[in-house]
């Protein structure tokens, strides 16, 4: 069998996929010639694949460095339902735990090991990776690195525990080998990129960036007089849905928790000053949806595999752009459209520049100053948030999105749509998605769109969200929220006719 068709076998037996995703080809076929990678994917395009379906292929181990337990577990978990040999040594793992993965491996039955970045300069592993590199042993095929953001200085994950990485790859070629590295993130700023490049030991990779627009997501930055009433009146209208939100201390996550739970909203609540078990449950239970809504600090959220997230509010301004667009990426993972709500206030800024204040380093500081500059900027800015996100990465994005509150905003200003002649048919339709979509969150039909909108709509035919959102009978609110799904069928009727 040819290994492109062995590729192919793979990715159905196991992933049940018959085809890639954009980019993940790319970096595979990569891989498989020996070449060091740095992969830039969005959130949820399938980075994990990346590293998983070349590890089948090659006949030695692949070490996958990662920052959280919970994501080695959640990793193994998958792998081992798929039937994939996979393994994961934490700070807990039993000596006699970690000898049989030794063993394991060096037997040959394990495809992957997940390991954090401390265990790398542990002495009982480099004792295991030296007995792998040895003549007749498995050896160590490749070393991905996941989370690859964390090895930057300019990273606001910035462990520097990473930095063993270089160090251990330099050890295994002391002893005879040296493994493929590839390095995969959701997101690197050129600063950030630079540093994985640098610190991570990869030489002359190939870099694939699959851009950062995530074009089912809305963004939209709002001034509440009240933040907590807004809060509610923003969660309320998310009814039932999963959400996260992201406050910037640990008090502020407790109170708005409390204070949603004081109004019968179930909010489960994650800091760091919990201990692991606290944590670990109330993780949990957002995951199995037992509770809907979480408020965290920054500390939540890493490699978590939730789909379905909806919405996520930032109750305060985070310092860090690169902060901002990995925590609001962890809406809509599924593809479906997923709302991402900044709460802004002057006083977010002040804050932030007290800690900057505290910050020794005059280069370090000067990089927090400048982030900060970016988020007042996004924050306070009257341009295309997409726009404004994406540029930071610098990436081209066109003036006008038509999907953030800074586009539909001047959409009531433009010329309203012609009205024609009412397609009965039509109004049939949106009638019927009108009443699943409000069976579906449990509201009364009218409160997706009233009667005369759907009229408008049906005889209007809106061709995009600027001009829905332009029409004097469909407010620009519900626009947002619902107005994707009734253009998809605007335009299918039309292209029925």
């Amino acid at each position: 069998m040819k290994k492109n068709d062995l590729k192919y076998s793979l990715l159905r037996q196991y992933f049940g996929h018959s085809s890639f995703r954009p980019g993940q080809e790319a970096i595979i076929d990569e891989i498989l010639k020996g070449r060091d990678v740095l992969g830039i994917l969005p959130t949820g395009t399938g980075k994990s694949l990346c590293c998983q379906l070349p590890a089948l292929i090659f006949t030695g181990l692949t070490i996958v460095v990662t920052p959280l337990i919970a994501l080695m577990q959640n990793q193994t978990d998958i792998l081992g339902r798929r039937g994939i040999p996979a393994a994961m040594l934490s700070s807990g793992s039993p000596p006699g735990h970690r000898r049989n993965i030794y063993e394991a491996a060096l037997s040959g039955r394990l495809k992957l090991l997940y390991v954090s970045p401390e265990r790398l300069q542990s002495p009982d592993f480099l004792s295991f990776a030296a007995a792998l590199c040895r003549t007749g042993a498995p050896g160590i095929s490749m070393i991905c690195i996941d989370e690859a953001h964390c090895i930057s200085r300019w990273g606001h994950d910035f462990r520097p525990s990473y930095l063993n990485i270089r160090d251990f790859a330099a050890f295994l070629e002391r002893k005879g080998q040296r493994p493929r590295m590839a390095a995969f993130t959701a997101t690197a700023s050129p600063d950030v990129r630079s540093d994985i490049l640098s610190f991570g030991g990869l030489r002359r990779p190939f870099i694939y960036s699959g851009g950062f627009d995530r074009p089912n997501l809305y963004y939209e930055v709002r001034r509440p007089k009240h933040r907590y009433a807004e809060l509610l009146r923003t969660v309320r209208h998310y009814r039932h849905l999963s959400g996260i939100i992201y406050c910037s201390t640990r008090k502020n996550t407790e109170a708005a928790a409390r204070f949603l739970s004081s109004h019968q909203i179930p909010c489960g609540m994650y800091h760091a000053g919990m201990t692991i078990p606290e944590r670990a449950a109330a993780q949990k239970a957002w995951i199995e949806d037992r509770v809907p809504v979480i408020a965290a600090t920054s500390a939540f959220g890493m490699g978590i595999d939730k789909p379905d997230v909806r919405f996520v509010i930032h109750f305060n301004m985070p310092a860090d752009p690169d902060a901002y667009y990995q925590e609001a990426g962890r809406a809509g993972r599924d593809g479906a459209p997923s709302d991402c709500i900044l709460f802004y206030n002057a006083r977010d800024a002040a804050t932030a520049r007290f800690f900057i204040a505290g910050i020794r380093s005059a280069e370090k500081k000067a990089h927090a100053e400048e982030d900060l500059f970016i988020m007042r900027s996004y924050a306070s800015g009257r341009t295309c948030l997409r726009a404004s996100l994406l540029s930071y990465y610098g990436q081209h994005a066109a003036p006008f999105c038509g999907n953030c509150s800074v586009c539909l905003m001047a959409a009531p200003g433009r010329k309203s749509v012609p009205a024609g002649t009412e397609d009965p048919s039509l109004y049939r339709e949106l009638a019927a998605l009108r009443k699943r979509t409000a069976a579906a969150r449990g509201l009364l039909p009218s409160q997706i769109f009233p009667d005369r909108a759907l009229h408008s709509m049906a005889a209007r035919r809106p061709a995009s969200l600027i001009q829905m959102a332009a029409m004097e009978d469909v407010s620009l609110w519900k626009t947002i929220k619902y107005g994707a799904e009734f253009l998809k069928e605007i335009r299918a009727a039309a292209q029925d006719s």
